[in-house]
């Protein structure tokens, strides 16, 4: 991380799109071909398993199993000590011929044993984590783009939010499973929970901020003139991280959606299409043509947890 020096390289079946997860000294790294492969600290493979379907969404690690879903709306749970399988669930319906999908289902959430997931057909799902029972299921996605491929969030007051590609963006209590609130918006990427507030970006290139607990929306933050997609945001501390497809990154106060610093890559360079990684004032991407870059934030990047000014 210091040098940027090659430690292993492991030859993958099929391409990688997710990020690799780090379990303690291992790696767990899955690809688009459906294959999950489980790293030593030198790259040795310690185990592989094949998912059943492609994987664009990195896998959940969940006490002593792997949550992992499909684009075929498939999730699996394997054990991390062995890469044996556990359970599985597959819902009984499938996306109809006149519907698409972009990624399909969403990365699962866990929360007080009970896994919460969107499927490719504009469902949500709420599954035992011990066994893949379904407990519960509501529909939410519409239009063109059905996908509910956002990994929702849980709030301390136990409000589930998640939203579709195509929209809406609800907050459901989970207690009573009934809708808290709703804003008719579309959601392109993971959300991000801090701080009482949501954070997410849409598909016009908008970041947007709402209050938790109602989904008033405090403030939002569009490049000016940009046509660009945004990636999910990143927090650290009262900052948020967001880059561009273009290559573009914004340092935002996370109260009040003002830039505090810009980076304008040089146009030699590709954009990303993921977020950007961050660690203390290191911030790591990865551009379209494979290229990691890291360099350090200014003056001014909060990454510490400070008191609401």
């Amino acid at each position: 991380r210091i040098t940027g020096e090659l430690l292993f390289h492991v030859e993958t079946i099929n391409p990688v799109q997710c990020p690799a997860q780090v379990i303690g000294d291992r790696v767990l790294v899955a690809d688009t071909g459906g294959y999950v492969y489980l790293l030593d600290r030198d790259g040795s493979v310690l185990w592989r398993y094949h998912a059943g379907g492609p994987i664009y969404r990195d896998p959940l690690i969940h006490g002593e199993q792997i949550l992992i879903g499909t684009s075929t709306d498939l999730l699996v749970s394997l054990s991390i000590e062995t890469g044996q399988w556990r359970w599985s669930f597959r819902p009984e319906e499938v996306l109809v011929r006149s519907e698409l999908s972009v990624l399909g289902s969403s990365k699962p959430v866990v929360h007080e044993g009970k896994a919460y997931m969107g499927l490719s057909d504009g469902r949500v799902v709420c599954l035992d984590a011990n066994n893949g029972l379904l407990q519960w299921e509501l529909q939410l996605g519409k239009g063109r783009f059905l996908d509910v491929d956002t990994q929702p969030v849980i709030t301390d007051e136990g409000l589930l939010v998640i939203g579709a590609y195509s929209g809406p963006l609800i907050a459901v209590d989970l207690a009573t499973r009934a809708r808290a609130w709703d804003i008719d918006n579309g959601v392109v990427g993971d959300l991000l929970y801090q701080y009482d507030r949501v954070y997410y970006t849409d598909g016009e290139g908008e970041l947007h901020c709402l209050l938790a607990e109602d989904g008033h929306e405090e403030w939002t933050f569009k490049p000016k003139g940009s046509k660009e997609l945004m990636n999910s945001p990143v927090g650290s501390g009262r900052t948020l991280m967001v880059s561009m497809y273009n290559g573009q990154m914004f340092a935002i106060d996370a109260f009040d959606g003002s830039v505090i610093w810009h980076h304008e890559p040089r146009k030699s360079l590709l954009g990303s299409g993921i977020p950007p990684t961050l660690a203390g004032r290191q911030i790591l991407t990865l551009t379209g043509d494979g290229v990691v870059r890291s360099f350090r934030a200014p003056p001014g990047f909060y990454d510490t947890l400070d008191e609401e000014p």
